[in-house]
């Protein structure tokens, strides 16, 4: 009895139920026009509908006994019908999410709150399925993703756009204001500021070009203490043989408007930062400068090589000999700053000594002789990259050994100088506190012959070697035969019939006059300033021998011996 009783209230509420949803329902499409909600509305709805539904699951838990038959429900209600109610204990009651939520099936009204609601005006009504003319929908079909917002947070008042500002106007605002503003006009100044740089350089440029136009050329530098480059003259045999792009080269390098003013700044900047080297010349102990020792390209070394072999074998029936010296860093390297390793400049040496052996030359190698020597006196200059007479005198003696020459005339040194200022002090800027004195060697005896000393450059003749004159001033190195020139011709009316070819540089100014006494004549040649064939100069000076005569930093930088000897 009990039982039926309780299938009779089940069927009662299920048909209460259906009535309902069903009245529910009509009212919803009678009023889907009307109607409009909005999240606030939904999640009461769905949070009393998940209450109602909770409460009709508890009451309708079944009993432990065998559940009776349900009715049969009619076909309008079983279309709206609920899910079927699931077991009290696996119903877990639910939390309300700060997640989007899907509109509820079915969802009935209460009782107090179906009075029609009141609608923004800025919510968009759904449009009724029977006016579309489609299939009905109901109003669990439709199912808008609604946020909602948890009731802890406050949702954020927008902020009104911000009118925008004449750019007159944001330029004036201040950085932190219109920060924006200023970063939008950084590349525009970057852009601005490197075509004002761009066309300074090309200024800058043009300045130089007419500077260096109009600026007269300089013949000789005080300060470095050297013949500067001339503008070469053109020709084909120059072109071909590539003397003129050297020698123009050259030119634009020395005959450029306020190069020692550069030259001071570059040395100046150097000194200022504790450079103890500057220019390429060491300030080393001592109170010495010494030039740096030079990296031979191995491609120019090559051609060297090449060049000297061509020419021996051309003249294989003269005796030729190369005295190559080596520089103040490499003899006195013990002097250096400390922690300085220069290059090994004597395994530069071996092998030229080598190759030049190979062809038929004799060395003449004064490496040792100069070592020992500076042990009791100055073989180099402190201010000066050349050597001493005394160092060439002693090179000199070792000369005569390997030349067998036969000349027993004996030397005196005389000192006429004791204030000399080298290239080095002019070259790097240090002061190193002491002076060079300049000696020269004189004959003793009355065996001796003087010799003239014909000048091709000046067209000058002497009976003086040594130009005393050239002592005041500041290139006093000069007082060895004058300034650099290109060809130089010394007679001495000795017994012996024999020329001699001296090919070189500066190094042999202080040299040559140890050799007068065993030659009838002399022919000296500075490639860097002797531009014909030097053929024609062999034939017509009858040659006998020749010496190649250079100091090993200048051997290994230079390329106007390889041109002379190669030119046609």
């Amino acid at each position: 009895m009990a039982k039926k009783k309780t299938a009779k209230k089940n069927t009662a509420r299920t048909s209460e139920k259906s009535t309902g949803k069903t009245s529910a329902k009509s009212s919803s499409k009678s009023t889907s026009r009307k109607r409009k909600y909005t999240p606030k509305k939904k999640a009461e709805e769905l949070e009393a509908q998940q209450s109602w539904d909770l409460e009709q699951k508890l009451e309708t838990a079944p009993e432990p006994a065998a559940e009776p038959a349900a009715e049969p429900v009619p076909a309008e209600v079983s279309e709206v019908q609920a899910e079927p109610a699931a077991e009290p204990a696996d119903v877990d009651v639910p939390k309300k999410q700060a997640e989007p939520v899907s509109q509820p099936a079915n969802v009935a009204v209460p009782e107090e709150s179906s009075e029609p609601i009141s609608e923004p005006a800025d919510v968009a009504v759904p449009e009724s399925p029977a006016d579309a003319g489609t299939k009905e929908i109901s109003i669990e079909d439709y199912q808008p993703v609604i946020w909602i917002q948890p009731e802890t947070e406050s949702v954020p008042e927008e902020k009104p756009e911000e009118p925008a500002v004449p750019l007159a106007e944001a330029a004036k605002s201040s950085k932190h204001e219109r920060g924006f503003d200023a970063a939008a006009a950084a590349p525009a100044r970057a852009l601005t500021a490197a075509r004002i740089a761009g066309a300074a350089f090309f200024g800058v440029l043009v300045l130089m070009f007419v500077l260096n136009i109009a600026t007269e050329d300089v013949l000789y530098s005080d300060q470095e203490n050297r013949v500067f480059q001339q503008l070469p003259k053109f020709s084909f045999g120059n072109y071909l043989s590539g003397r003129f792009e050297s020698q123009l080269d050259n030119y634009v390098s020395d005959q450029f408007a306020f190069r020692n003013t550069f030259i001071k700044i570059k040395s100046s900047a150097d000194l200022t930062i504790g450079q103890i080297k500057a220019n390429g010349v060491f300030k080393a102990k001592d109170s010495y400068l010494m030039e740096d020792i030079a990296y031979p390209d191995e491609a120019s070394f090559r051609a060297d090589i090449n060049a000297l072999e061509q020419f021996r074998k051309k003249y294989k029936k003269k005796k030729m000999y190369f005295m190559l010296v080596p520089n103040a860093a490499n003899i006195l390297s013990d002097k250096l700053p400390g922690g300085v390793v220069t290059h090994d400049q004597n395994e530069d040496m071996d092998r030229l000594f080598s190759a030049v052996k190979e062809m038929g030359y004799k060395p003449v190698d004064v490496r040792e002789e100069l070592t020992e020597a500076s042990k009791k006196q100055q073989v180099y200059y402190r201010t000066d990259h050349h050597w001493t007479t005394d160092g060439a005198y002693v090179a000199f003696k070792k000369a005569a050994k390997v030349m067998k020459l036969k000349s027993e005339t004996e030397y005196e040194a005389y000192t006429v100088k004791k204030d000399f200022v080298g290239t080095l002090c002019s070259k790097s800027g240090f002061t190193n506190g002491r002076k060079d004195a300049i000696k020269i060697y004189l004959p003793t005896g009355d065996k001796y012959l003087n010799s003239v000393i014909r000048y091709k450059d000046k067209k000058e003749k002497t009976t003086m070697y040594y130009d005393m004159a050239n002592l005041d001033i500041k290139d006093a190195y000069t007082v060895f035969g004058g300034t650099n020139q290109s060809l130089i011709t010394i007679t001495t009316p000795t017994k012996k019939n024999r020329h001699l070819l001296v090919v070189k540089d500066s190094y042999a100014n202080c040299f040559i006059p140890f050799l007068t006494q065993d030659y009838r004549t002399i022919t000296i040649v500075d490639p860097r300033y002797y531009y014909e064939n030097i053929a024609t100069v062999i034939k017509a000076d009858e040659i006998d021998d020749v010496l190649f005569l250079y100091n090993a930093n200048t051997f290994f930088s230079d390329n106007y011996m390889r041109m002379m000897l190669t030119n046609k």
